[in-house]
């Protein structure tokens, strides 16, 4: 009988493969299409019976072994196929007017729409995980547009102290400056040699050259490798040009 379903399955394109079992009384199998997959598998239940030495002798010539005991498990004789693997989720087996032989239409049936309904369900979750993740990708990136605009007002308030010690460094160096001019010649070359020194450092503690280049490479090619976001815009939830298209090529795989 299992040769048969194989072959039926085979027709309607799903691949057969046969699982490596330790009970006899097993016959293990999994449904493949494409990713999608079912286990199912033939099983023929058991009912305790009181152990006799007729029975220890047949246990032991079909399975080369006697588990011993007061008791003894013996087949129904009802053929019966499990799905779901070890979570078994439904049974088709035989009856006293039907049997498992005459329900193959019904089995092929059976694998085929639960193998469908896997594909539907694994189509509904690449949706919902493509939007969980599309989503988690624009808040990060507002998150970071956020905190990176207020770590410029931070940043700003920092600048504009060093401009102002700037502005006074400047000023007192003017006035200095002219007081130097007034020292003799040899006092005046060591003055003269100071200012030079400490104005060339003032370049350094002047924030605008520095904010301004800060521009000049976010408005250049060089952008992309800033992490400078306070320039980006905010963007909402529902905004995602590329993601339709994303879900509408999983839909044409039809989730297999």
């Amino acid at each position: 009988m299992a040769d048969v379903l194989i072959e039926r399955l085979a027709i309607q394109g799903i691949d057969v493969q046969l699982r490596s079992v330790r009970d006899s009384r097993v016959c293990e199998m999994r449904a493949v299409k494409g990713e999608q997959y079912l286990e199912f598998r033939f099983w023929e239940p058991s009912t305790k019976s009181t152990r006799s030495s007729a029975l220890t002798s047949l246990e032991r010539l079909f399975t080369d072994y006697s588990y011993g005991g007061d008791s003894i498990m013996l087949p129904r004789h009802i053929l019966t196929i499990q799905f779901g693997g070890s979570y078994v989720t439904s049974v088709i087996q035989d009856k006293a007017s039907v049997k498992l032989e005459q329900q193959i239409d019904r089995i092929v049936e059976k694998v085929e729409l639960k193998l469908v309904q896997k594909a539907k369900e694994h189509l509904e979750h690449l949706a919902w995980k493509r939007d969980y993740d599309r989503k988690l990708a624009i808040r990060q990136h507002n998150d970071r547009v956020a905190e990176d605009r207020e770590l410029q007002l931070e940043r700003a308030i920092e600048e504009s102290v060093d401009f102002e010690k700037s502005q006074q460094l400047k000023s007192y160096l003017k006035q200095l400056s002219l007081a130097i001019e007034k020292l003799p010649a040899e006092q005046k070359a060591f003055g003269v040699a100071w200012l030079r020194m400490v104005r060339e450092q003032r370049k350094g503690l002047n924030p605008i050259a520095e904010r301004l280049e800060s521009f000049r490479i976010l408005a250049s090619d060089q952008a992309e490798s800033s992490e400078q976001y306070w320039g980006l815009d905010y963007i909402h939830e529902a905004e995602d040009p590329e993601f339709e298209e994303i879900l509408e090529e999983d839909r044409l795989d039809g989730g297999w």
